[in-house]
């Protein structure tokens, strides 16, 4: 059951006992034991067989193969290192001869009887593999009946055990590759996670570590939010701004909250509108003020049933900043940055997951816009300044 190696790989043998080396090339692998070719003489006995950095065999010479120069080794402990790990690595040292790269230029050294399009395409798979062994931070396991066996130095952390079980079960139920992102919380990386089902209700997992791309990704995703918040101010004089979550939150906190009103329907809108002049009555606005503002609020909350199916509707007042805030939320499926300008600022565009040509008259009528928009949904935020009225104070 052994398997060839082909080209055969130059390995040294070390007589345990004499200390005496021997050159001969490793031709077969299985996982108990080794066929090598020996030109010289190799006397019976127990050696060191050493392959690369990775792997050093200890194993005893069983026979010749009748007068050739071929010899079985018998494979006894595995070790990698310098060190003599707690259990046997035979099955990693087998994959490890399976996975082993070659050099490209070594791929063909020993013509065959393969077709000239077979040898290119072994010649392709060898050449993904080398390339796959340069990256370091792919980690790389072997699943089996519940047990994470790692092909190289890095063992599963445990944190993201419970997912990657999770993942495996879609995997092995529907017979295809599983791709997903996981946090591996206890080394604070994130991971590009490949599931690949295999044989005999096995898994092939492939760890990609992603997070310094994530990261340069995130502080790109920052820059360019930052410069459509000033591009988007500077056109419309301060008038509309873009907020994160954080400084959204903060806003509201410096008000005090007098009414909400949850929207499903049209009809919901017109309890919007008396909740606003109810508020706003004892600020004594002008009749003109008050009926611009409140159509502001009815353009967004109309756009919140119109894209956002459903959503609703929080007003508050500030006595100290002298300003009403209403705020609109929806749970649609967000604005994109890169529709921004066009959702924004062009009289009558419009998306299916956009406020619409709404924001022209939010723009005209309220004091000041605050936007916050994400995949979650969509908050947009009217101020009414109400020092420019005489207000008197209002009873608690």
């Amino acid at each position: 059951m052994a398997q060839k190696v082909i080209p055969p790989r130059r390995i040294r043998l070390v007589h345990l006992t004499t200390g005496k080396k021997v050159i001969a090339e490793l031709r077969a692998v299985s996982r108990i034991a080794l066929g090598v070719y020996i030109s010289g003489q190799c006397p019976p006995g127990r050696y060191e067989i050493e392959l690369d950095t990775d792997f050093r065999i200890i194993g005893s010479t069983v026979r010749k193969l009748s007068d050739t120069p071929y010899q079985v080794v018998d494979i006894e402990k595995v070790l990698r290192k310098q060190e003599v790990l707690d259990r046997l690595l035979l099955e990693e040292f087998h994959l490890w001869h399976l996975s082993h790269e070659l050099e490209p230029s070594e791929v063909l050294a020993d013509p065959s009887d393969l077709a000239e399009e077979q040898k290119q395409l072994i010649k392709q798979e060898l050449d993904k593999l080398f390339i796959l062994r340069q990256i370091h931070d792919i980690r790389m396991f072997i699943w089996k009946k519940g047990n994470y066996q790692p092909l190289g130095e890095f063992f599963l952390d445990s944190s993201c055990e419970s997912d990657m079980n999770r993942l495996i079960e879609r995997a092995l139920a529907s017979g295809e590759p599983i791709r997903e992102q996981l946090l591996a919380q206890e080394m604070d990386r994130v991971f590009d996670v490949h599931v690949v089902p295999l044989q005999k209700k096995s898994c092939g997992i492939a760890m990609i570590d992603i997070t310094d791309m994530v990261t340069t990704e995130r502080k790109r995703q920052r820059q360019e939010w930052d410069l459509y918040k000033q591009v988007l101010s500077i056109v419309t004089e301060n008038k509309l701004v873009l907020l994160q979550d954080v400084e959204l939150y903060e806003l509201i906190r410096q008000s005090d909250r007098q009414s909400t009103i949850y929207i499903e329907e049209a009809a919901d809108l017109a309890r919007v509108r008396q909740a606003i002049r109810e508020v706003l009555e004892v600020c004594q606005l002008s009749p003109a003020r008050l009926l611009h503002f409140i159509v502001a609020v009815n353009e967004a909350a109309t756009n919140t049933i119109t894209h956002g199916e459903a959503g609703r509707v929080d007003i508050y007042l500030s006595e100290k900043e002298q300003v009403c805030r209403i705020v609109v939320f929806d749970q649609g499926t967000g604005i994109s940055l890169s529709d921004l300008p066009q959702v924004t600022l062009l009289p009558g565009y419009s998306t299916r997951a956009s406020l619409g040509a709404g924001f022209q008259v939010m723009l005209s009528y309220a004091d000041r816009v605050l936007l916050n928009s994400s995949p979650m949904g969509t908050k947009i935020v009217l101020e009414l300044n109400t020092s420019q009225a005489t207000a008197p104070k209002r009873e608690r």
